[in-house]
């Protein structure tokens, strides 16, 4: 389970894994909205951030794996459905 939460031009991420419930990652503020994506398996998940910067993290786990320069904020990202490919929009 994803949820975000807004406030003003501030957002946080937390993901929760359901069986059994607890928290698996909790992406500090900054993050982008519209900037976060599952890979096609649900084992990545990609998320922008306002400082340009994009994050790979793993799961179940929720360990940040890389850390990417966009050059600019990141307003969608998406994985190619067969490849290991993320697209990046600003």
């Amino acid at each position: 389970l994803a949820a975000k939460h807004e406030e003003g031009r501030r957002t946080r991420l937390r993901l929760w894994s359901l069986d059994p419930v607890r928290l698996l990652l909790d992406v500090p503020e900054g993050t982008i909205a519209d900037a976060l994506e599952f890979d096609p398996t649900s084992r990545w998940l990609a998320t922008g951030r306002r400082d340009g910067s994009l994050h790979l993290h793993e799961l179940p786990s929720g360990r940040e794996v890389a850390t990417l320069p966009s050059g600019s904020a990141a307003h969608t990202v998406r994985f190619h459905p067969t490849r290991p490919l993320l697209a990046v929009s600003s």
